[in-house]
């Protein structure tokens, strides 16, 4: 699975040869701000700038990332 741009500043796509199930994205204080469906992007723009991790559902998977929010 790969996330890019980051940093980002607006639109985060994902990239995967799996499906994605679910996306949700978290502040640092653990409180969920973003979920989303199956899509291949999440729009961050509204998001105040800093350090955010986003956890990804890919088929069996979950993977958890961190992103910079510009």
């Amino acid at each position: 699975v790969i996330l890019y741009p980051n940093p980002t500043s607006g639109l985060l796509h994902i990239e995967t040869d799996q499906s994605v199930e679910k996306i949700e994205v978290y502040d640092l204080l653990g409180r969920e701000v973003i979920a989303s469906g199956s899509e291949t992007q999440v729009d961050l723009s509204t998001l105040s700038s800093g350090v955010y991790l986003v956890k990804e559902h890919v088929e069996n998977e979950v993977h958890v990332r961190k992103v910079l929010k510009e």
